[in-house]
C-alpha cells in the first residue's frame, strides 16, 4: 500500500495506476468495519527505528485538512469528521512526532500520531471556561501525551528531545516532561516573568551579546535561501508558575530552572525578516558550542513544515480524495505520513554519511531496478555522473532526484540541491519503471519459433 500511495499522482483511488482488482480491494480496506485509524497508527508508529543508543531529536506539530469542496460526498453527522478552524469548513485536525537522528538528521520514524475533530453544531467554552480545565481536558495535552508516547517507541534511544514551536510553552510541559533522559527545546510565546522579577525580553534584552555563529537556512516561498550571520545570547533562568494557575497546578513546581538561548540574525537581506528564535531548553547551556547546537537542532523543525507539504497539494493531494467517510480519510491520512517518511528520508541523504545504505529506503530488488536504470540517467561529463558509492542512500537519492527532472549539471552539483516535489515527482516515476522492471525480469524466455524451411 505504502509503495502504490508513492506511486499514485493522486489520493483519488480511481486514479492510481494499478488494476481494478487492486482498487476494488483498497475501497475495501479503507472502509473495514474492524479496521481502525488506531491500530494503523499502532503499526505504523512500531516500524519507527528503536534508535539504539542514539539522540533522537522528536519534532511535533498540528496541521488540518480541508474537505470542504467534498462536501456532497461526505456526511454532516459523520463522527469522524468536524470543523476545521474557521468553524466552517468540514475536516479534521491531526498532530505528529517526527523522530530524526540528531547526528545526521535522518527520519526514524514516528513517535505519535493523532487525529481529531471539532464536532459539527459543538458548544465552544468561552476563554474563562477554558483557563479553568485542566491540561488533561485541554486539546494542548497532545504535546505532553506526544513527548510520552514518543519516549516509548524510541525506548531504546540514548537521549530523547522533543522539539516544539511556540503552541507549547505551557507550563504543565516543563513541569511534568523532562526526566534523565528526557528534554525540551521548545520556542518562547509568552512574555513571562521569570524569578529576577523581570518580563523574558527585557532579562534578555539587558544580556550583553556572547557569540556569533552562520547558520544556513533552507529556502521557503516567504525566505529566501542563505546562510543567517547570527548574534547569540544564553541564560539560565527561573519560570514561575503562572498565578491564574497556581489552583489547578497543586502539586507543580513554584519555579522551574531553565535556560533560555536567543539567536537575532545581524544584517538580514533587504526585505527578509530577520530569523529570531527565543528558545527554551532543559539542556544545559554554558558555551557557544551548546547554544549553536541548540539553535541548529531547532533548524531541524522545518522537517515537519516539509511533512505537510508532501501530505497537501504539491506532494499526495490527499484533500483531493474522494473518500465519503471521515474514517477512511483518516486511514489515508495515516498510510500517507509512513510514505512521506521515505521522500523526506531521500531529501535529508545529503546529510548522511557516505556508507548509509539505499536499504534504509528500498528494497533489494527496488536497488538493483536503480543499478539498471543509473546508466539512462548519467551524462559522459563529471557533473553529469553519480558522484556517490554505488547503493549508497546518497546514490539512490540522485537517481531518484533525477528521475523527477532535477538537473545536477547547471552548476555546482554541492550547491545545486534537489528539493521534496523532485523526489516525490522521481518516486512515481521510478515505481512506474519498477514495475515493468520486475514485468520483464519475471517473463519467460522465449522459445525459437521453428524455421519450416529446414528439413531437419
Amino acid at each position: 500500500m505504502q509503495a502504490i500511495l508513492v506511486q499514485s499522482e493522486s489520493a483519488v483511488i480511481n486514479r492510481w495506476q494499478v488494476n481494478e482488482s487492486f482498487k476494488v480491494g483498497a475501497t475495501r480496506f479503507f472502509n473495514h468495519s474492524k479496521l481502525t485509524p488506531s491500530m494503523l497508527i499502532e503499526e505504523v508508529c512500531q516500524k519507527s527505528s528503536r534508535a539504539i543508543g542514539q539522540h533522537v531529536l522528536c519534532i511535533s506539530d498540528s496541521s488540518s485538512l480541508n474537505y470542504q469542496s467534498h462536501n456532497g460526498r461526505l456526511k454532516v453527522n459523520d463522527p469522524d469528521l468536524g470543523v476545521i478552524k474557521d468553524d466552517k469548513s468540514t475536516g479534521i485536525f491531526f498532530h505528529s512526532s517526527l523522530g530524526i537522528n540528531a547526528l545526521d538528521g535522518l527520519p526514524l520514524g514516528y513517535g505519535f500520531i493523532k487525529c481529531w475533530v471539532h464536532a459539527f453544531g459543538r458548544e465552544k467554552k468561552s476563554p474563562g471556561q477554558h483557563k479553568k480545565l485542566p491540561i488533561e481536558e485541554k486539546e494542548s495535552y497532545r504535546w505532553l501525551a506526544g513527548v510520552k508516547a514518543s519516549e516509548e517507541v524510541f525506548s531504546e534511544a540514548r537521549m530523547l528531545t522533543a522539539i516544539h514551536d511556540r503552541e507549547s510553552d505551557i507550563y504543565e510541559l516543563f513541569a511534568r516532561v523532562p526526566n534523565e533522559k528526557t528534554h525540551l527545546l521548545v520556542r518562547s510565546s509568552w512574555d513571562r516573568l521569570v524569578e529576577s522579577g523581570e518580563v523574558l525580553s527585557s532579562h534578555i534584552d539587558h544580556l550583553a551579546v556572547q557569540g556569533g555563529m552562520l547558520l544556513p537556512l533552507e529556502g521557503t516561498a516567504t525566505r529566501i535561501r542563505r546562510t543567517a550571520k547570527l548574534a547569540v545570547k544564553w541564560a539560565k533562568i527561573h519560570l514561575n508558575k503562572p498565578k491564574n494557575k497556581a489552583k489547578l497546578l497543586p502539586n507543580d513546581p513554584d519555579s522551574l530552572p531553565i535556560y533560555v538561548v536567543d539567536i537575532a540574525e545581524i544584517d538580514a537581506p533587504a526585505d527578509e525578516k530577520p530569523i529570531h528564535w527565543r528558545l527554551l531548553t532543559t539542556h544545559c547551556v554554558e558555551d557557544l558550542e551548546t547554544a549553536a547546537l541548540i539553535a541548529l537542532w531547532y533548524s531541524y523543525r522545518w522537517w515537519i513544515e516539509e511533512l505537510f507539504r508532501i501530505l497537501k497539494s504539491q506532494g499526495f493531494a490527499i484533500e483531493e480524495s474522494q473518500l465519503s467517510t471521515g474514517k477512511a480519510l483518516q486511514m489515508l491520512l495515516v498510510l500517507s505520513l509512513e510514505a512521506a517518511l521515505k521522500v523526506l528520508t531521500l531529501k535529508q541523504a545529503r546529510y548522511a554519511e557516505a556508507q548509509a545504505s539505499a536499504h534504509i529506503c528500498f528494497e533489494e530488488a527496488e536497488i538493483q531496478c536503480l543499478e539498471a536504470l543509473q546508466t539512462t540517467l548519467e551524462g559522459k561529463t563529471t557533473r553529469q555522473q553519480n558522484p556517490h558509492p554505488n547503493r549508497s542512500l546518497k546514490w539512490a537519492a540522485w537517481l531518484i532526484a533525477r528521475l523527477g527532472g532535477w538537473n545536477p549539471h547547471s552548476q555546482d552539483i554541492n550547491q545545486r540541491l534537489f528539493g521534496v516535489i523532485s523526489l516525490r515527482r522521481g518516486l512515481v516515476a521510478f515505481y512506474q519503471r519498477f514495475e515493468g522492471w520486475q514485468l520483464a525480469r519475471n517473463a519467460p524466455p522465449q522459445i525459437p519459433c521453428p524455421n519450416p524451411l529446414n528439413d531437419t
